[in-house]
């Protein structure tokens, strides 16, 4: 069960410009996550209080270490401030990369709750929270994912490199570009009779510090025609 959990005394969001946002939603994410077990958490948890004053905090998707990609495409956006007069913010401001979802008119009227349908956030979209609460008043901030089932990992046991799978229609497929390197090759080492390796822009043979590379961090290894169909290259 994951989810962000933000207590503020003034708070801002934001997100891309892709952002999808659906006010009021009555879906199956606003079941309770932590009670049914039907959600996991979009960030790990955090909690941010301004200590009684007003002020903006801003939050990225990619800061909390959260890989959006395993999750399916649509969150929920939960905000709530406090239950009391001395708790209550009547004044904040609430964007998901730079869109406004609730502003000071929302605040005033005291609603409590708000819950929104999030699609397409990216790792880049930001949270940001603007509070001109009063001393000792907060609002909660939280965001609730759907682990995808057709999404995944698997360990290639050979060299223990964890790959994603996707799963399209009925077949399932590596989301990453093989980097299985037994061997390592200079460009101008070529067959057509044995297998060869290489790591592109790498004119090497050690192995260790062509994974150091930039290029096979990235993009993976490339084969000849032998490694490619005799080699053995593709695990189980």
């Amino acid at each position: 069960m994951k989810r962000i959990l933000l207590l503020f005394a003034g708070l801002t969001f934001l997100f891309s410009c892709e952002l999808e946002i659906n006010r009021d939603i009555t879906s199956e994410y606003l079941i309770d996550g932590i009670q049914n077990g039907t959600l996991d958490q979009i960030v790990q948890d955090q909690i941010v209080r301004l200590k009684g004053k007003p002020g903006v905090t801003e939050v990225s998707i990619e800061s909390t270490g959260i890989d959006l990609w395993f999750y399916e495409k649509c969150f929920v956006l939960y905000v709530a401030t406090g239950t009391t007069k001395a708790t209550t913010v009547s004044s904040a401001i609430i964007k998901l990369d730079s869109l406004e979802v609730l502003n000071t008119s929302d605040f005033s009227k005291n609603n409590g709750q708000y819950s929104f349908e999030v699609c397409n956030l990216t790792q880049t979209s930001k949270l940001t929270v603007e509070v001109r609460g009063e001393p000792g008043s907060y609002v909660n901030v939280w965001i609730d994912g759907k682990k995808s089932a057709s999404r995944g990992t698997f360990t290639d046991e050979r060299d223990m490199k964890v790959y994603k799978w996707v799963k399209i229609g009925n077949q399932t497929w590596m989301a990453e570009n093989l980097a299985y390197l037994p061997a390592v090759f200079p460009p101008e080492d070529n067959s057509f009779t044995d297998p060869r390796y290489y790591v592109y822009d790498y004119n090497g043979a050690d192995i260790e510090q062509a994974k150091q590379t930039e290029n096979y961090k990235n993009w993976g290894v490339l084969y000849n025609a032998i490694a490619a169909t005799q080699g053995n290259v593709c695990p189980d």
